[in-house]
């Protein structure tokens, strides 16, 4: 399980400053998360002290030596593989995406801007510019 590229980076026995500051996180994670939620229900709702106290509870278990790798565990392996699979699809939707777009819309309408399609007997030699003015090579942009 370690050898999957989503858990390179898990730390699997943390210490206890990463448990600290993980717990510290659980709690502020999780404290704006129940804040945004109470925003939006326009009052204290559910949703809001269910996420309170699962930031309450995770970041008491964090510094319990057992416990605290359990919890630290549990949140981060599922968040690795979530991490892991979202930036996969994301980079796969922005590279594709457009390219394939684009070029089908180029195939569509006949484009050919690097100008490879030659008809028959012609070469692709393409004539070069004449040359400028001396005081050209010192201006170049």
């Amino acid at each position: 399980m370690k050898n999957l590229h989503c858990f390179q980076h898990v730390k699997w026995n943390p210490d206890r400053a990463e448990l600290r500051s993980f717990a510290i996180a659980m709690l502020v994670g999780f404290g704006i998360l129940g804040a945004i939620a109470a925003v939006r229900g326009g009052a204290i709702v559910d949703a809001s002290k269910l996420l309170w106290s699962a930031g309450a509870i995770i970041a008491i278990c964090a510094p319990i030596p057992g416990l605290g790798r359990a919890a630290y565990l549990a949140v981060y392996l599922p968040a690795s593989v979530m991490g892991w699979m979202v930036s996969h699809v994301l980079l796969t939707v922005v590279f594709y995406g457009p390219f394939t777009i684009i070029g089908a819309l180029m195939r569509l309408t006949g484009t050919d801007s690097l100008m490879l399609r030659l008809a028959p007997g012609e070469t692709a030699w393409r004539p070069a510019k004449p040359p400028g003015a001396e005081q050209s090579y010192y201006r170049q942009f």
